[in-house]
């Protein structure tokens, strides 16, 4: 027994040959992959998956701390123009201020007149300082809209969206650059004004400038490969978008019900109130995560992506909602080599087809869950990725095994194919893992029919006959 124990261990685990060319082979693999992966060519995969996982997880309410003014297309056939003209401006906001809101925030470009009424509007602007009007930065083919004339540049926040290569909006730009100046975001622009009534404060961190401290939150800006991402544009400031859901960001009323109608003075008091676009008409609308699982909606208007992004904000200064936190290029690298080390790890060491058929399902349920788990505690990590080099290594393994068990049935068949008939070599290497384990082939029960038989003189001419014909 104690030979046969040599023998196995021999066997399996001695041979240094197939381990090299299993560690070899995995090498190859998760090269292969992570060379696929830093090129961006998995990026598209990993933010299918980060969608998924943002319809995947529980949603939240509505901000109380918001509200916006839509307007929609029922309003606009109302007024019977668009764009609307600059004296219904004028006529919300000075309503609006009467019911006292914190800050106001136009996201209506005014940098032209629209008359009636733009006297009126321009006096709204000089006279309220908690209004906030928009701009736009513009990109290299086109020029960008101004703000409104004679408007401090305090009360002017930019309101371009930035759009993955999908064309789906999952980052919030909050700071752009230029040569002379900094730009606020819209957004951004809004969260200050509320935070500054509260005596809460931005400031950048002593020990590292492109971290911005304000509140209980510490925002850290996006890098080109943060998460699942790859190829993305990381200039300015930019933080990964963390959305309450696909409809209910914040409580929205339409410009004529509230024009025409009344509301208590608590639904607006100290509130954040964004004035939007929401119709179709407007041609303010844009792909989000949510999107492939709407069946009607399957855009948001720009109005209420920018109260998702206040909301987050405001979330993560005063600390109830956490901001995305990423691993290192290092941390990501090892989280997905040792998933790959885990295939390859299966596939080596189990020769039952069963357990790799269904480990290998069971392992990539796993995978995705730690990876959710890690998403519903504000940690986004590659997905699609070391799922891909987890099945790269296992396959690849699998077929070295296959090509190793091929060559090895060839040339035990034919050494056994000399002394026996084919019956019995098939037999012999279809029980090689119990003939090595045990040193004797396993007992089979059968029906068999014997018959014997004798030939008159047969002992006696055999006996003269010689041993070789």
């Amino acid at each position: 027994m104690s030979i046969l124990g040599i023998n196995k261990f021999n066997n399996k685990w001695l041979d240094l040959s197939a381990i090299f060319a299993v560690v070899v082979a995995t090498i190859l693999a998760l090269s292969l992959v992570l060379g696929i992966y830093y090129l961006g060519w998995l990026q598209p995969l990993e933010l299918v998956a980060y969608d998924q996982m943002v319809r995947l997880r529980p949603t939240l309410m509505a901000d109380p701390r918001l509200v916006v003014i839509g307007i929609t297309e029922e309003d606009i056939q109302a007024f019977n123009r668009w764009p609307l003209s600059d004296e219904v401006i004028a006529r919300l906001l000075e309503k609006l201020l009467q019911y006292q809101p914190k800050v106001i925030g136009l996201d209506l470009y005014r940098d032209i007149r629209y008359e009636p009424g733009h006297e009126q509007l321009r006096q709204q602007f000089k006279t309220s300082d908690n209004i906030i009007a928009i701009n736009s930065l513009g990109y290299s083919e086109a020029k960008g809209t101004p703000a409104p004339p004679n408007i401090p540049p305090e009360q002017v926040g930019f309101n371009d969206l930035l759009l993955d290569p999908d064309n789906v909006i999952r980052r919030n730009l909050m700071f752009a650059n230029t040569s002379d100046t900094t730009l606020y975001s819209f957004s951004l622009r809004l969260a200050l004004h509320y935070l500054l009534a509260q005596n809460i404060t931005p400031a950048n961190n002593p020990q590292n400038p492109n971290v911005i401290q304000w509140g209980k939150a510490e925002f850290f800006p996006l890098s080109h490969d943060s998460g699942g991402y790859q190829t993305i544009d990381d200039q300015g400031y930019q933080i990964l978008l963390n959305y309450r859901s696909a409809n209910d960001g914040a409580k929205l009323i339409s410009l004529t019900k509230f024009l025409y109608g009344t509301l208590p003075k608590n639904a607006i008091k100290d509130k954040i109130v964004l004035i939007g676009t929401v119709a179709p008409s407007g041609k303010d609308l844009f792909v989000t995560p949510f999107s492939p699982a709407e069946e009607k909606a399957l855009k948001m208007p720009g109005v209420l992506v920018h109260a998702q992004m206040v909301s987050q904000i405001l979330d993560a200064v005063l600390g109830e909602r956490p901001l995305f936190i990423f691993w290192s290029s290092w941390g990501e690298l090892l989280w997905i080599c040792s998933w790959g080390l885990i295939g390859a790890t299966l596939s080596w060491s189990s020769r039952n087809a069963w357990i790799i058929t269904l480990g290998n399902p069971g392992l990539i349920t796993v995978l995705c869950g730690l990876s959710f788990f890690l998403f519903l505690h504000q940690r986004w990590v590659p997905t699609t990725t070391p799922a891909l080099a987890f099945l790269f290594t296992s396959a690849t393994v699998i077929g070295y095994r296959a090509f190793q068990a091929q060559r090895q049935q060839q040339i035990v068949m034919r050494l056994l194919g000399q002394n026996t008939s084919p019956e019995v070599a098939n037999a012999l290497w279809n029980s090689r893992d119990r003939l090595l384990a045990d040193g004797k082939l396993p007992g089979e029960k059968l029906i068999a029919t014997i018959l014997f038989s004798d030939i008159k003189n047969f002992s006696t001419v055999s006996e003269q006959m010689p041993p070789k014909p």
